[in-house]
C-alpha cells in the first residue's frame, strides 16, 4: 500500500485495518506537520499485534471503532525521527552514504530515449507480426 507523506492520518489507519499489507510511506517527514503526533502514534502502535487505534465516527451520535494498525511498514524520510520509541521499532537503512558509481550517469543522455523508442517499436512490430500465431483462447473472454 503506497502512500505519500502528505496523506492524512485517517485513511492510513483505515487502509491498514482493511488490508494488513505492507504500508510504504514515501517522504514521511512529519516533523513540521500537525499530523505528527497522530501518525507517530500509529507507527508506534502498529509494530505489535493486538494494539488498536480507537476512533469515534458519526455526526451527532458517535460510535467508537477500533482499528488494527499492525502491519509491516517501509518508511522513507530525509532524517531520523526524534522519537526514540519509534526509532527503536525500525530497521534503518541509510542511503547516500556510499559514493556514486562512475559507470552510471546521474541523468540519462538524450540518445537513451531514442534507443528506448526504437526498441519499443521493434517489440510492437513483433507482436503485430506474431499475433495470429499465438494460441489464445479468445472464446474464454467473451460473454
Amino acid at each position: 500500500m503506497f502512500a505519500g507523506g502528505a496523506t492524512t492520518v485517517s485513511p492510513i489507519f483505515r487502509i491498514i485495518n482493511q488490508f494488513h499489507g505492507t504500508l510504504i510511506l514515501d517522504e514521511a517527514d512529519f516533523r513540521f506537520s500537525d499530523t505528527t503526533a497522530e501518525m507517530i502514534k500509529i507507527l508506534n502502535s502498529g509494530y505489535q499485534k493486538g494494539i488498536v487505534v480507537l476512533r469515534t465516527e458519526g455526526d451527532k451520535v458517535f460510535e467508537t471503532k477500533a482499528f488494527d494498525v499492525f502491519c509491516p511498514k517501509i518508511i522513507a524520510t530525509r532524517e531520523r525521527y526524534f522519537d526514540l520509541a519509534l526509532e527503536s521499532r525500525f530497521l534503518v537503512e541509510e542511503t547516500g552514504i556510499r559514493s556514486l558509481r562512475d559507470d552510471i550517469p546521474l541523468n540519462l543522455p538524450a540518445k537513451f530515449w531514442d534507443e528506448a523508442l526504437a526498441l519499443r517499436n521493434k517489440l510492437l512490430m513483433w507482436r503485430f507480426k506474431n499475433f495470429k500465431a499465438s494460441n489464445l483462447n479468445r472464446s474464454a473472454t467473451k460473454g
